[in-house]
């Protein structure tokens, strides 16, 4: 699956740090969101899980799911004004997000993007 979130990060921290800590507790790793042991077979990733993750991160002031498909969004294409309210990865399908570039190039198991809130003009 592929996500892509807007992250607002408040003034009483470092953006680099708040965007680490979010990657950290998104991982694919024990522990992470997207660990194996998270998720049964068949079973949906509500939109809403993500925002509950994310906003357990310290620093995160404001959130925003801009993607969540099974298809990565590409980049320079327009972000669609609204997400689906669930992720259905289908009766034998897991939820799986491994966002390793390294193993991974081409990003079939799944990215995880992170990007700043615009500056205001």
């Amino acid at each position: 699956m592929h996500i892509v979130v807007e992250i607002g990060v408040d003034r009483d921290h470092a953006a680099t740090e708040v965007f680490a800590a979010v990657r950290d507790a998104f991982g694919a790793g024990a522990g992470g969101f997207f660990a194996a042991d998270h998720w049964d077979i068949g079973e949906p990733l509500g939109v809403g899980a993500i925002y509950d993750a994310l906003y357990h991160v310290e620093g995160v002031a404001t959130a925003r799911v801009l993607w969540l498909d099974g298809k990565p969004l590409l980049e320079g294409a327009p972000v669609p004004t609204a997400v689906p309210d669930a992720f259905d990865p289908g009766a034998t399908g897991v939820v799986r997000c491994d966002n390793d570039p390294a193993r991974d190039p081409f990003g079939r198991l799944g990215t995880f993007r992170l990007q700043p809130v615009p500056e205001a003009p």
